[in-house]
């Protein structure tokens, strides 16, 4: 009898103790989804890292190569199962496993803003200042709400609220459920699509500061002058945030209070940042370079086009057309492989393969350890 009162006793303790987690937690808590193992839009992720905590070894094997018809002038996005293309005016879709096309989304005009996927969500923005938010799954439009000015930048997708920004500086949150305005706030100006963290959106203004905004209801949280122009989009990371400058600078500041605690470089004309628990990535037009402990670590000369990070290695496609795996630790070349043609290109990284997307329609995906 005393055993089954003891058990009786447990499980009602374990009972109200569950209770009490979901009363107590806060009800107007918004979370933005954080995937890390699948590319779901500009630098991986909401936080903007360009950083994959796991990432294919060599060797690399190619496992697809195709040219897609149109003009590619935006990075695909991946979840799951799928691959999204944004090409032109379409999106296009494949199956991850066999490459095979799923759907393809004609849009009326032409897309401007980077597509942003998140469970079976896919947003994008168009010219026309169009927010269109689409069932990933059947490629069916769920709504799309007219804005001011075209969608300059890459959506934020959180668990109720889809966030947009057009050209002419309005943030815009709308309930990803209904499609209907929730909040709007008028920046000065922006260069870049805004990173985000559980409590705010960060932007990069053109009069060399940087904003915070609640991602609840879109209040002001702070404004930081960095005494320069930044160049690059906010990244978020365990309570920092990191913008590189026209001066060659990288500053980092608190996304609490937005104070500046650090400036590191100078690196030269900043192209991209890559940021991880183990240490930053700079690259410039012309190198990459490795920084520790606020320290440089190591540079190599590249013709850098794009670039992800991850614990043991860098991923770099090349302006002359190839693709650079470089180690961590030392910054040597560990294997270097040709993609073919030249110019721009765009890379995304998960834990077992490689995608990469040229301006010329080029699409080819590697498999890895």
């Amino acid at each position: 009898m005393n055993r089954r009162y003891l058990a009786l006793v447990v499980l009602v303790i374990a009972v109200v103790a569950v209770s009490l987690i979901f009363y107590l937690r806060p009800s107007g808590e918004v979370s933005v989804k954080e995937e890390e193992y699948y590319w779901m839009t500009v630098g991986g992720n909401s936080s903007r890292t360009y950083y994959v905590p796991i990432a294919p070894s060599p060797p690399l094997e190619e496992v697809y190569r195709c040219t897609l018809e149109g003009r590619v002038v935006f990075p695909l996005v991946a979840d799951s199962s799928r691959i999204y293309l944004p090409i032109g005016d379409v999106i296009l879709c494949l199956n991850k496993s066999d490459f095979r096309e799923l759907w393809r989304l004609k849009y009326s005009g032409s897309l401007l803003s980077p597509p942003t996927v998140s469970d079976s969500y896919l947003a994008i923005g168009g010219r026309d200042g169009s927010a269109i938010l689409i069932n990933s799954t059947k490629g069916e439009e769920i709504w799309s709400v007219p804005l001011e000015s075209s969608v300059l930048t890459s959506p934020i997708i959180t668990e109720t609220s889809v966030i947009f920004t057009t050209n002419d500086g309005l943030v815009v949150s709308i309930s990803k459920l209904s499609g209907e305005l929730e909040w709007s706030y008028k920046l000065p100006g922006i260069i870049s699509s805004p990173s985000a963290s559980r409590e705010g959106l960060y932007f990069s203004l053109s009069n060399g500061s940087l904003l915070a905004l609640s991602i609840q209801d879109g209040s002001p949280l702070w404004i930081q002058k960095l005494g320069d122009v930044p160049l690059t989009s906010p990244i978020y990371l365990q309570n920092r945030i990191y913008v590189a400058v026209g001066s060659g600078y990288l500053c980092i500041l608190d996304s609490k209070s937005g104070s500046l605690l650090e400036k590191l470089g100078p690196f030269g004309a900043i192209k991209q940042v890559s940021v991880g628990k183990d240490g930053i990535i700079v690259a410039t037009p012309f190198e990459v370079v490795y920084v520790s402990n606020g320290s440089k670590v190591w540079r190599r000369v590249l013709p850098v086009s794009c670039l992800v990070s991850s614990p043991c290695r860098v991923y770099v496609t090349t302006l002359n057309g190839s693709l650079a795996v470089l180690s961590k630790e030392e910054g040597d070349v560990e294997i270097s492989l040709n993609i073919g043609g030249n110019g721009l290109s765009w890379l995304a990284v998960e834990s077992k393969r490689i995608y990469i997307i040229t301006t010329e329609g080029l699409f080819v995906v590697f498999k890895g350890g």
